[in-house]
């Protein structure tokens, strides 16, 4: 049987999920984990038939430590281009996040209880440094890559958050929205720098052709659930 492309495969590292990606022309990861997951990543790519090798790009959605703690140590095993907005290409280099806020009575608890533990012991939210290839400010096509898709900016949860769209309508938002709650919601994030700007990223999600949202926290879903929230948070 002749395999289907795109091969998407989810690799779950605790606090958040890295995605590979393989078409017929090329691989590429979304994202890379907590730190000290590499080994992780890699296991996973050769469990599913994609040799580590064959990642010729890393997307980051956005540079917080749970999305890069793991690049530096895969980008020196197998290297590969990283693709990272140019607003947040001083934090991948520095090797530092910077904490959102909270846009919910959970999220300000939650972003209230990490403040505290990076204040007392800063290097929880530090991870390797690593210089970007590819600055991204603009709708990106990936073609050069291999991969049948492109990559949009969608600021709201840090000003410098990227989603990857693949023309089978397959999309990955990072932490643009979410899905990990017992009962599979809320979709919107529990922290964002920027909820006007989020909406207005989720707006322009909702017109392209978009089929299943692959958030880095939380299961899959489908566009219909993002364009409900969508629809009740704006409306009048």
């Amino acid at each position: 049987m002749k395999a289907e492309f795109p091969i998407i495969v989810p690799i779950h590292l605790g606090k958040s999920t890295v995605f590979a990606v393989r078409e017929r022309g090329g691989a590429m990861l979304i994202d890379a984990g907590i730190p000290g997951r590499a080994d992780k990543i890699i296991g996973a790519l050769r469990k599913n038939g994609i040799p580590p090798e064959d990642i010729k790009l890393v997307v980051i959605t956005h540079v917080h430590y749970d999305h890069v703690g793991s690049l530096a140590a895969y980008v020196k095993a197998f290297p590969c281009a990283v693709a990272v907005h140019e607003k947040e290409a001083s934090l991948l280099k520095e090797g530092t996040s910077v904490l959102p806020a909270g846009t919910s009575a959970v999220g300000r608890m939650m972003m209230g209880l990490l403040n505290a533990i990076a204040k007392m012991a800063p290097w929880t939210i530090q991870f390797m440094a690593v210089d970007a290839d590819v600055m991204i400010n603009r709708e990106t096509f990936l073609h050069a890559y291999g991969i049948s898709g492109r990559v949009l900016p969608t600021p709201g949860h840090t000003a410098g958050s990227l989603s990857v769209i693949l023309e089978n309508g397959a999309t990955f938002v990072g932490d643009l929205a979410v899905n990990f709650y017992p009962w599979g919601g809320p979709i919107f994030p529990p922290v964002a720098d920027d909820v006007p700007q989020l909406m207005k990223s989720w707006q322009a999600l909702l017109a392209q052709p978009v089929k299943t949202i692959y958030p880095a926290h939380g299961r899959p879903f489908p566009v219909a659930r993002l364009r409900r929230a969508y629809e009740k948070r704006t409306k009048v």
